[in-house]
């Protein structure tokens, strides 16, 4: 059993939410939790998938991040030059209150910060330049009711499949 799951199964993640009987207990309406599914991919290919779980006035989010080292090796007197590059992914879902707005009830944030991978190095092997870092992001307020899927598109290729259990 992961980590994860086994802070799942003892409830430890869900510490900060009320039980149904302690909410009725003070006389306030439970809240309807209601797991999404997501889908992140780049060019066709999975970057995550998993459900996260959001209510009326909360947010879920997920985040990722990596740090790479990349180097050139060097001749005679240069020495090698160790750089590194950040890879950084975030996903924000924001359900909307239950107050009357204007907008779609549920606030999407998505940015993915990667190397673009190209470095160049001169005739002896050195780095003269790391990799630019390419940003893709995606705002959108969407309505998303149980059953359906939705598809977000954004720069860079990248694809955000969402649907309400």
């Amino acid at each position: 059993m992961s980590i994860l799951n086994a802070l799942l199964a003892a409830g430890a993640l869900a510490a900060g939410q009320p039980h149904a009987d302690e909410a009725a207990r003070q006389g306030a309406e439970t809240p309807v939790i209601r797991p999404v599914e997501v889908e992140i991919l780049h060019r066709d290919v999975v970057i995550w998938r998993g459900a996260l779980r959001i209510a009326p006035g909360n947010a879920a989010s997920f985040q990722l991040s990596t740090r790479e080292t990349y180097w050139a090796g060097c001749v005679g007197e240069r020495v090698r030059i160790n750089r590194a590059a950040d890879n950084r992914l975030s996903l924000q879902l924001m359900e909307a209150n239950g107050q009357v707005t204007d907008r779609p009830p549920l606030q999407v944030q998505f940015e993915w910060t990667r190397p673009s991978g190209d470095i160049q190095v001169d005739d002896a092997g050195c780095l003269i330049a790391g990799p630019d870092m390419l940003t893709a992001r995606i705002q959108s307020d969407i309505a998303l009711p149980p059953g359906r899927r939705v598809t977000l598109r954004g720069d860079g290729d990248i694809v955000i499949n969402l649907k309400r259990r």
